[in-house]
């Protein structure tokens, strides 16, 4: 079986461009980006679908989510260090930034990839956003 050493140059970029724009893009778009042929880009099924770039991918990924998780703890505590004193406008940004994390965490990433949050989390989410 191969390794991810054994993953093509294109394969690598066409990850390393899911990654770092956290699914968001289609992945016609990833693989026309990595250099791939007009024909693949059409299919790329073809090279998300295979094993290897699965696991790499669930990799990636998970190191992603987890600066995304951090990220998103720090605005959560910085939001109730703050929430008594803070100005309108910066509890808005922050719950928007929160949301945009929930989304990201719970419907903006691929299928094949998809990460929910433990239900003990999203009820904390959910009560913050309540308040």
């Amino acid at each position: 079986m191969k390794t991810n050493q054994n993953l093509t140059t294109k394969q690598k970029l066409a990850i390393t461009e899911m990654v770092a724009n956290g699914g968001k893009m289609k992945q016609s778009e990833i693989l026309r980006k990595a250099g791939y042929s007009h024909s693949m880009v059409r299919n790329p099924q073809r090279v998300f679908k295979s094993p290897m770039v699965v696991n790499l991918i669930e990799k990636e990924m998970n190191e992603y989510l987890t600066k995304l998780i951090l990220h998103r703890d720090q605005v959560i505590d910085a939001m109730i260090a703050k929430i008594h004193y803070a100005k309108y406008g910066e509890l808005t940004n922050s719950l928007k930034t929160i949301r945009e994390i929930i989304s990201q965490l719970e419907g903006k990433i691929p299928n094949s990839i998809q990460i929910l949050l433990p239900e003990s989390e999203q009820k904390r989410i959910q009560e913050l956003l309540n308040l």
